[in-house]
């Protein structure tokens, strides 16, 4: 599956969904119902103290799938609109 826009109901506050999708989507919109998850993300974008580090989980799918550099370059803020 490829296109501009991928929209993703409910995301949680993880991001490790968008792993392979961002390689296939040109812009990927995450959306939640609580105001807890939302705050993540916007720790995490912001690179905010105490943001979790999706870093180990970048690489590792990124090693497992074989396209390790293209993948942690591709999961930046940027990335997650």
């Amino acid at each position: 599956v490829k296109g501009d826009t991928l929209t993703d109901i409910g995301s949680g506050p993880n991001i490790h969904q968008f792993l392979s999708a961002c390689e296939s989507f040109k812009e990927i919109i995450a959306s939640d119902y609580t105001y807890r998850n939302h705050r993540e993300w916007e720790k995490w974008l912001k690179n905010e103290p105490g943001a979790f580090d999706w870093t180990p989980v970048v690489e590792y799918g990124c090693e497992l799938e074989g396209n390790r550099l293209e993948k942690a370059d591709c999961l930046n803020p940027l990335c997650i609109a």
